[in-house]
């Protein structure tokens, strides 16, 4: 069966307005304030915050789903163990990182107390592949419960999360509706990606992008995150799978299908830009003093971001560091070292 292409698209513009979210507050808020580069992104950042993580959690679920449904051997394996393995690769990968440049600074910098204190409790920007495991053993050990019924406490949670947690908290208490929505109801998700045409897709679309500015704008002191999210989210739903194919959005089709990658990969090439930029305070002045370059600079950074973390994944599994990007597959090793370790005792009793 080929590969429906809207998945991917849909998760490739979530990434990239995470990292575009990143660069706005690492980046353009501390070097750059009173800019442009602030005042001419900040309002779509913030309009996207309902449909950023909404969108790729109900993707993420929607891809998952058919799991779910199989023994938990199986999701463990598929799922759980891959997930949770990869986020402390990442998490010891950018501990080591951060260390270095405590290094180069004569800065404190305690490397196992950071790996330690969050492999139970994410606090970095690697909080979502944490929640993918969590998510996927709590659809998987409900998966007798019905749908609806998971629903109600998990809106609940989203709107709570809202108003008394802190980050990751509060968007990983957003991220399990629209995973547990996705997981448990794929073929209602087929429906709306299937059946709707584009006619009514757009107008959807456009309305949840609406409510996104309002609520972005007026600051209202009510949760209704999820109220936006509602009507964004099936908007993209509906209108992705008619511009999918679409030759423009290839190259977001790739950016989704390497989501990982640009995920962990991408935090440490902002911190990289920062101390560039740092040591050429010149520049920083030359870009916030003209309006086109401060407004288009995040811009190009992104772009340049987003190719660097995709260079560097073909280059780390050329030199054979794939186990970096996916978890050993423990079983095929050891098959593969028996055969050598065979191969060998045959050769010498030759």
């Amino acid at each position: 069966m080929a590969r429906h292409a809207w998945p991917d698209v849909a998760r490739g513009i979530t990434v990239l307005l995470v990292v575009a979210m990143h660069i706005l507050f690492l980046h353009s808020m501390p070097l750059l304030p009173d800019t442009l580069a602030v005042r001419g992104h900040l309002p779509l950042t913030s309009a996207m915050t309902h449909l950023r993580m909404p969108l790729f959690f109900l993707v993420s679920g929607y891809l998952s789903a058919a799991m779910v449904q199989r023994s938990w051997r199986a999701g463990f394996s598929g799922r759980i163990a891959p997930r949770y393995y990869l986020y402390v690769v990442w998490l010891t990968i950018t501990a080591l990182a951060l260390r270095t440049f405590a290094v180069i600074d004569q800065a404190p910098f305690d490397t196992s107390d950071y790996v330690i204190s969050q492999l139970l409790e994410p606090r970095g920007t690697l909080w979502y592949i944490w929640a993918l495991a969590l998510f996927f053993l709590v659809v998987r050990a409900t998966r007798a419960i019905p749908a609806w019924m998971l629903a109600i406490p998990a809106a609940i949670l989203f709107i709570v999360g809202q108003i008394a947690f802190d980050q990751p908290w509060r968007d990983i208490s957003a991220g399990f509706l629209p995973f547990l929505l996705g997981a448990r109801l794929p073929k209602e998700i087929r429906a709306l990606t299937d059946r709707v045409p584009l006619r009514i897709g757009v107008p959807v679309l456009g309305a949840g992008i609406a409510l996104a500015l309002i609520d972005s704008s007026l600051r209202w002191p009510l949760p209704v995150g999820l109220a936006v999210a509602a009507v964004a989210v099936p908007g993209v739903l509906m209108v992705l799978p008619h511009i999918a194919q679409w030759r423009i959005l290839r190259p977001i089709r790739h950016v989704g299908r390497n989501t990982l990658a640009i995920f962990a990969i991408h935090p440490l090439l902002i911190v990289l830009a920062n101390r560039i930029a740092r040591d050429q305070p010149m520049l920083m002045e030359v870009i916030g003093a003209q309006p086109v370059l401060a407004l288009l600079w995040p811009l190009a950074l992104l772009v340049g971001i987003v190719l660097v973390a995709l260079a560097l994944q073909r280059l780390l599994r050329a030199i054979g560091l794939r186990h970096l990007f996916e978890m050993p597959r423990w079983r095929a090793l050891r098959r593969a070292f028996r055969l050598r370790r065979a191969t060998r005792r045959a050769r010498r009793a030759q």
